[in-house]
């Protein structure tokens, strides 16, 4: 049976930071939990089960549903199953961030040099 430490090792053999690789575990052991606690078998795991664990379970929030879904994808293309699944996490439109004084939409204008 595949282990945490096998897929930590799969994410840091694709090249992905050790903190991303703690984060994405992080979110397929709240899943499993979620399964287990529910008794859904992990190896018959639908759209619909994802969609009900990413509504109560992971905070509605752009950056925190995006990363969910990412390491979910990840870990289904590893454990054999269809990322396609992962689809099943609505991830809310991404915040647009107001320009402040420090940003501005115009590209500065230099002045000619004298």
């Amino acid at each position: 049976m595949s282990t945490f430490i096998d897929f930590e090792e799969h994410l840091l053999a694709e090249g992905r930071a050790a903190r991303t690789a703690k984060e994405y575990l992080k979110w397929m052991r709240r899943l499993l939990r979620f399964m287990h606690d529910r008794g859904y078998p992990v190896g018959s795991i639908t759209a619909g089960h994802l969609h009900e664990w990413s509504e109560t379970t992971v905070p509605d929030s752009w950056a925190s549903r995006k990363q969910a879904r990412s390491a979910l994808q990840h870990w289904l293309a590893w454990m054999g199953l269809s990322p396609d699944l992962a689809k099943g996490i609505r991830v809310p439109r991404k915040p647009v961030i107001a320009p402040g004084p420090w940003r501005s939409r115009r590209p500065a204008v230099c002045a000619p040099p004298r």
